[in-house]
């Protein structure tokens, strides 16, 4: 298991196929496999029509009769959703021909080791757990793992709230568009953002911070947190927020479905700062890293902000190394930790090309 920008990825085959690396995502409903590596592997794929996802409409198919290899491990016969996944290749920086989702953690008890780089699967009828970690009780509603979390407030109140488990997101929390209201104070800072979307397209939010999170024993203090205020969907979600991969990583987590738990056994990355922007940019990677790296975010008030750099600026090089010759990854670690160090960028507009020093610093989002 890998685990860039905190989304782990898993090596899997496919009937027999090359291993690819999967995403792991307890936020998906069910198994996805890249429509174009299905196709390539023979299955007949049954059409589902569009179905509305964050970032816009998704045409959904279905195939049947699928192995799966997993490590040493066959699973056979399953029925997997088929998918055109392009839009994830560009906001992660690499190809992901497919993630696995609820069917494989109604199936196994998985435990995910962030810091060992492993993933186990465990028959839940003879799985007992004989560790010293925190042991949380959720709720699997459909299929999404809930829990309840606690959010202070800029006045000290506290707000608890139904949050949903996503090893899939790369936050550290989102908040729902119905919720996030609720924590929002008169002195709160929130400037404008942009998610991306399962479906390709940008969703607006808010950028705030929340001054802190618990679940459990574990609190986190100035969590930078997305506010999603339309995403491409409709109605009301069944949860309040997400806690994402920023804080799962900190753990080795086992997800027993069975039992109605989740075990959470901090590793060494416990009380490591949180990472967020530190330029005040976000990007995406065309072509998956392959062609150009662009600004689809500038963060009001930020260091790119105040450099004068823009949505659609392309990045060339990151301290006279091309970005483009490393995943998104690359770029995304140095540019989210060292508050403080300073950066030289190749920004190109248009035809103009230019050099930005930029010193890392966190978001102005208090006063």
């Amino acid at each position: 298991m890998v685990s860039p920008f905190g989304l782990p990825l898993v090596k899997v085959a496919l009937q027999g196929s090359t291993p690819q690396w999967l995403s792991f995502d307890t936020g998906a409903t069910q198994t996805i496999i890249d429509r174009g590596w299905a196709e390539q592997l023979g299955f007949a794929i049954q059409d589902l029509g569009g179905s509305a996802q964050p970032g816009g409409r998704v045409q959904m198919g279905r195939f049947s009769g699928a192995t799966m290899q997993l490590g040493g491990l066959d699973w056979p016969d399953r029925t997997f959703l088929a998918v055109a996944l392009e839009p994830i290749e560009d906001a992660v920086g690499r190809p992901i021909p497919g993630i696995i989702g609820y069917d494989l953690l109604q199936s196994f008890v998985v435990e995910t080791d962030y810091a060992k780089r492993r993933m186990w699967l465990h028959d839940p009828a003879s799985f007992r757990y004989e560790g010293d970690g925190t042991i949380l009780e959720i709720e699997i509603k459909g299929t999404k793992p809930m829990m309840p979390v606690t959010l202070f407030k800029r006045d000290g109140s506290a707000v608890i709230a139904n949050f949903t488990i996503d090893a899939g997101s790369t936050q550290a929390v989102s908040l729902a568009a119905h919720f996030y209201p609720s924590v929002l104070t008169p002195d709160q800072v929130a400037v404008p953002a942009r998610g991306w979307g399962f479906g390709g397209n940008q969703s607006r939010g808010l950028l705030l911070r929340i001054p802190r999170v618990e679940f459990g024993p574990y609190a986190f203090e100035e969590v930078s947190s997305h506010a999603v205020v339309a995403d491409g969907t409709s109605g009301k979600r069944r949860w309040d927020g997400i806690i994402g991969g920023e804080l799962l990583r900190r753990f080795n987590v086992i997800y027993d479905y069975s039992r109605g738990r989740m075990i959470l056994e901090p590793n060494d990355t416990l009380r490591d700062p949180l990472r967020e922007s530190l330029t005040g940019m976000e990007f995406v990677a065309e072509g998956g890293g392959s062609k150009a790296v662009v600004v689809y975010t500038v963060y009001q008030g930020s260091a790119a902000d105040r450099a004068g750099v823009r949505e659609g600026d392309l990045l060339g090089a990151l301290n006279g190394k091309p970005v483009t010759s490393h995943e998104l990854a690359w770029l995304w670690d140095r540019l989210r930790a060292g508050v403080g160090d300073e950066h030289h960028l190749r920004m190109r507009r248009g035809d103009a090309e230019r050099h930005v020093a930029l010193k890392l610093e966190r978001l102005p989002l208090t006063h």
